[in-house]
């Protein structure tokens, strides 16, 4: 092999081992944020009772939104909303459009599937829960 293959290789590696350095491996770059699978909104007292349930199921569009006006007119204080199981890439969002947890007796909530798909890719479980 002659020296000036050599030294081009030398400094391939070098240069190939600084961008690994510098910028981490490239499947770095692949992470997709949004990956929650449990999302609550306030905090979850053994003393509360659940008011409501709805189930999103896979294959289902994204995103789904659901309202529930508490007929008890307690004021809902604790929401989960999980995903069944792991999802590769990406996970749920979830967001209160009206209402206001531990105040209000009526909260409209959306969820979506991430990263931004058409469908749910998993069974979503809603789960409100209201004072006794």
């Amino acid at each position: 092999m002659s020296r000036s293959w050599f030294g081009v290789r030398f400094v391939a590696v070098v240069c190939s081992s600084l961008l690994l350095l510098c910028c981490g491996p490239a499947s770095a770059t692949l992470q997709i944020n949004g990956d929650n699978l449990v999302v609550t909104f306030g905090t979850y007292d053994a003393t509360l009772t659940q008011c409501f349930f709805d189930m999103v199921f896979a294959g289902m569009f994204s995103p789904h939104t659901v309202s529930f006006s508490n007929p008890a007119a307690k004021a809902i204080t604790y929401i989960i909303v999980e995903a069944n199981q792991s999802i590769d890439l990406g996970g749920i969002t979830a967001s209160i459009t009206t209402g206001t947890v531990g105040t209000s007796t009526a909260i409209t909530l959306q969820v979506t599937s991430t990263p931004k798909s058409n469908i749910f890719l998993n069974n979503v479980q809603i789960r409100m829960y209201c004072a006794a």
